[in-house]
C-alpha cells in the first residue's frame, strides 16, 4: 500500500468516545461486510478513524433506528442516524483521526459534492443489481434477507425493502418492470395450480431483445460513471493524492465492495473486472487500510433470530423523558431535519395512541364481559318464559272454565232440592 503513514500508527481511542460508541448495521453475508452500502461505509469509516475502539451490533431491526433505516450510531444517550450524520458527529469527538485534513477548502467542497454523487448514482447501480434484477432477487437476495430476519419480519420486510427502492429506480430507468411482472405472474401460476401461457416464438424473441437492450442501457450508464472516477483517481492510491483514504474513498469503496460480490447475474461485476480494475484495486486498498491485521478489530454482537414483541411494538416515545432519543439535531439543525423529526414524532404519537386504544378496548371488554354474560342469560330466560306464557294462560283458562261449570251445576242442583222441599 502506497501510504506514507502506516495504519499501525493510528490514533488511540479518543477520550470522549472510549468504548461507548456502538454502530448498528445490517448483518454481513458471505464475504460482504454488510448488505447495505451505507452500513459498509460507516463500518470502514469508524475502523479507519479509531480502529477497534467501538462496538458493532449486527441488527436486523431497522425500525429501531431513529430514521427507520440502518446504519445508526449510539454514544451514551445519543443516537445518530445516516452515514452523513455519523461522520459529522464522530469528526467532532476529541482525539479522532480526521481523514480530510489534507484537503483544501475547495477540495473539501468538491469531495462533499462527489460523495453525494456516488451515493446517488452508484447507489442506484447497487440497488439495481440487488433488488431490480429478478435472477439476483429470487435466487440470492430474497433468501438471504429471509435467513437474516426473525419471525414475523421475514414474511413482510424483504418485500417492503424492495418496494422502497422501486420509485428511486423507476425515476432513473433502472427498475426491471418486465422482470418483476414475470415474477408476479409465476407466483400467481404457482399458487393457482395452472399452467403458464405459452408464448409464441415471435413474442419470445421480442422479449429477449428488450432484455438485451435494457442491459446495454445499464452498462452504458455504468461506464459513464466509472470513467469519471477512474480518471479522477489516475495512478494514485487514493483520491486527491492523499496519503490516507478520504471520506470519498471510503464511500466509493463501500459501493464497489458490494458490486464485486458473487451473484447469479454478474452484470456490473464483470464490467468492473474487465474494464475498471483500478477501481477494484482502490476498494481493496481502502479495505486493507481499515482492517489491517496489525490493528484491533471492534467487538461484534451477532444479530438475533428469536421472536420478540420489540419487533412489532414501537419504541416508547421520546417526549416521555425516560427513553434515549435521536440526537441528530445536535449535528443537523436545518429546517428540513426539524420538519422530518416533527413528522416522525407525530407518527410515533399516533402509533402509540393506536396501541393505547386497543389496550383500553381490551380492558373494557374484560371489565364488562361478566355483566354482558349475565345480561345475555337474563335475556335468554325472559325469551324462554315468553314462549311458555301462552301455554300457561290457556291451561289456566281451561281450568277456570271447568271450575265455573262445576259451580253452576252445584247451584242448579241446590235449586232443584229447594223446589222438591216446597
Amino acid at each position: 500500500m502506497a501510504s506514507a503513514e502506516s495504519p499501525s500508527t493510528a490514533t488511540p481511542a479518543p477520550k470522549s468516545a472510549a468504548s461507548a460508541l456502538t454502530l448498528y448495521i445490517w448483518p454481513p453475508y458471505e464475504s460482504a461486510l454488510s448488505i447495505d452500502p451505507s452500513c459498509v461505509a460507516a463500518l470502514l469509516y469508524l475502523q479507519a478513524v479509531f480502529p477497534g475502539h467501538f462496538a458493532v451490533v449486527h441488527s436486523n431491526d431497522p425500525d429501531a433506528s431513529p430514521s427507520g433505516q440502518l446504519p445508526y450510531l449510539t454514544h451514551g444517550l445519543r443516537r445518530v442516524a445516516s452515514f452523513e450524520s455519523i461522520v459529522k458527529y464522530v469528526s467532532r469527538l476529541e482525539g479522532v483521526r480526521q481523514l480530510d485534513t489534507s484537503l483544501s477548502v475547495a477540495e473539501k467542497a468538491q469531495a462533499t459534492a462527489r460523495i453525494a454523487h456516488v451515493e446517488a448514482e452508484l447507489g442506484d447501480f447497487v440497488a439495481h443489481v440487488y433488488y431490480a434484477l429478478s435472477t439476483n432477487w429470487t435466487e440470492r437476495i430474497h433468501p438471504m434477507l429471509v435467513s437474516l430476519l426473525p419471525v414475523p419480519q421475514r414474511y413482510f420486510l424483504p418485500k417492503r425493502i424492495r418496494e422502497s427502492y422501486r420509485p428511486r429506480l423507476e425515476a432513473v430507468e433502472l427498475w426491471s418492470a418486465e422482470g418483476v411482472a414475470d415474477e408476479e405472474e409465476e407466483e400467481k401460476i404457482r399458487f393457482a395450480f395452472r399452467r403458464a401461457t405459452r408464448k409464441t416464438k415471435k413474442q419470445a424473441e421480442e422479449k429477449k431483445k428488450r432484455h438485451l437492450f435494457a442491459r446495454d442501457k445499464v452498462l452504458e450508464k455504468a461506464r459513464a460513471f466509472f470513467d469519471i472516477y477512474t480518471k479522477l483517481l489516475g495512478d494514485n492510491t487514493y483520491f486527491y493524492s492523499s496519503e490516507i483514504p478520504t471520506t470519498l474513498d471510503i464511500v466509493l469503496a463501500a459501493h464497489i465492495h458490494l458490486l464485486q460480490q458473487p451473484l447469479p447475474d454478474s452484470l456490473l461485476r464483470d464490467l468492473l473486472a474487465e474494464s475498471y480494475p483500478q477501481l477494484l484495486e482502490h476498494a481493496h486498498e481502502v479495505y486493507e487500510y481499515a482492517f489491517n491485521p496489525a490493528l484491533p478489530t471492534p467487538p461484534t454482537t451477532p444479530h438475533r433470530l428469536s421472536f420478540s414483541l420489540s419487533f412489532i411494538l414501537p419504541s416508547p416515545p421520546a417526549f416521555w423523558g425516560f427513553w434515549s432519543t435521536d440526537n441528530t439535531e445536535e449535528t443537523d439543525t436545518s429546517d428540513g431535519a426539524k420538519e422530518v423529526k416533527a413528522v416522525r414524532r407525530r407518527f410515533t404519537t399516533y402509533r402509540w395512541g393506536f396501541f393505547a386504544a386497543v389496550l383500553a378496548a381490551f380492558g373494557a371488554y374484560l371489565a364488562f364481559s361478566d355483566t354482558a354474560r349475565q345480561l345475555l342469560i337474563l335475556s335468554d330466560e325472559s325469551q324462554r318464559l315468553s314462549l311458555l306464557n301462552p301455554r300457561v294462560s290457556r291451561k289456566g283458562a281451561i281450568e277456570a272454565d271447568q271450575q265455573e261449570g262445576a259451580e253452576g251445576d252445584e247451584v242448579e242442583d241446590g235449586e232443584e232440592y229447594e223446589e222438591e222441599d216446597e
